[in-house]
């Protein structure tokens, strides 16, 4: 099969999209299948060799819709050179609106994943946001053959916005055997041990409820044995240093810590020596940190609005993304005994596992592209 992947960014720091399409990449190609991805991103993730990268950057006229000069030229020159299936990350940006137009052109059917996009809390009352969808989006969506969703409430969600269009579930996934291995490499080392941490990995984001859950912790009044690591790149505008601040004024440096990305080794160890791991998103469509977390079988305390239907009857644990309930979810796990802690992490493992393993999800894949064609 020969599958075209179009996204706009495709960095590390771009949070859990890139990760998901990198793992695509690799399974794919381990199939045998030829794969390409185009993006208008300056650089783009390493250890994708396995799968050809077409970077065509963003230019100063159009950069905030990620347009490029090179974006129709390059494109045109990958359907003469032969493609059965465009699978389109994402709808707001340029490169999704050409890749449909082109595809569509050319006769090649296209896969949209919107990656939670168009959930309500993603738009939420954004009149650019609807704007565009009401124009270019819609655009998009009519050509694609096939539209898919991560989630149930993101299926119903697009049932609801575009009701005839075929909708296919598949959740995100992860690749066991590979985290495996990481995880065991990041535990042969010593550095893994840091006592009862609770850990926020992720963008440095409002959305994502980091500046939440330090005042959770704050309010919570743990004992001096809790500590809160936050680990992640930039991306909200002076929230690194507001919480550096807020750390300041509550004399809390010695017990909290603010760090920044953390890739390959040092995220796998930072996430087997936690006691907690703990993602407060207001919205997510599957926060992939939350299935790592659970593959090192440690607990995780997230929130209702991730996608992660059956959470805490695996053993994961849910808060709503207020001060107050997250303070009571801490309070209540700190008084839990390490063995209660281990269980509910070693219960979620396997749940994760049987559940959002890539062994499980990629059949469903193979199933949905050889549809589309």
């Amino acid at each position: 099969m020969r599958l075209l992947h179009i996204t706009e960014d495709f960095v590390r720091s771009g949070g859990g999209l890139p990760v998901v399409i990198a793992s695509h990449l690799a399974w794919q190609r381990q199939m045998g299948w030829q794969v390409k991805l185009l993006h208008t991103a300056q650089e783009h993730m390493p250890d994708t060799a396995a799968a050809q990268i077409i970077s065509c950057p963003s230019a100063w006229p159009g950069k905030g819709w990620r347009w490029s000069w090179q974006l129709r030229p390059r494109l045109r020159e990958l359907f003469v050179g032969g493609v059965d299936v465009v699978h389109l990350h994402g709808i707001w940006t340029a490169p999704q609106a050409i890749g449909s137009s082109l595809s569509h052109r050319y006769g090649v059917p296209s896969v949209i994943t919107f990656h939670g996009q168009l959930l309500d809390r993603a738009v939420g009352r954004s009149l650019k946001k609807r704007l565009y969808l009401g124009v270019m989006g819609n655009r998009t969506v009519r050509r694609a053959k096939v539209l898919h969703a991560i989630t149930t409430q993101e299926r119903d969600g697009l049932k609801h916005l575009f009701p005839g269009k075929e909708i296919t579930l598949i959740p995100n996934y992860i690749d066991v055997e590979e985290a495996d291995r990481q995880i065991t490499l990041a535990r042969n080392d010593a550095s893994v041990a840091q006592g009862k941490q609770i850990v926020y990995l992720g963008r440095l984001d409002v959305r994502k409820g980091v500046e939440l859950l330090f005042e959770a912790f704050l309010h919570a009044n743990l004992p001096d044995e809790w500590m809160l690591c936050i680990a992640g790149p930039d991306d909200t505008p002076g929230l690194r240093d507001k919480l550096k601040a807020m750390a300041r004024q509550h004399r809390m440096e010695s017990r909290v810590s603010i760090r920044g990305a953390l890739y390959g080794k040092k995220k796998w160890q930072l996430l087997s020596g936690a006691a907690l791991v703990c993602l407060p998103s207001f919205h997510e469509v599957i926060g992939m940190v939350n299935l790592e977390a659970a593959l090192c079988a440690r607990p995780v305390l997230t929130t209702p609005y991730c996608g992660l239907e059956g959470w805490s009857e695996a053993g994961g644990m849910l808060t709503e993304p207020a001060v107050e309930d997250m303070a009571r979810a801490l309070q209540c796990i700190a008084g839990m005994s390490e063995y209660e802690l281990d269980e509910r992490g070693k219960a979620l493992r396997q749940w994760v596992v049987s559940h959002y393993g890539l062994e499980h999800i990629r059949a469903q894949w193979v199933d949905l592209y050889r549809t589309a064609i």
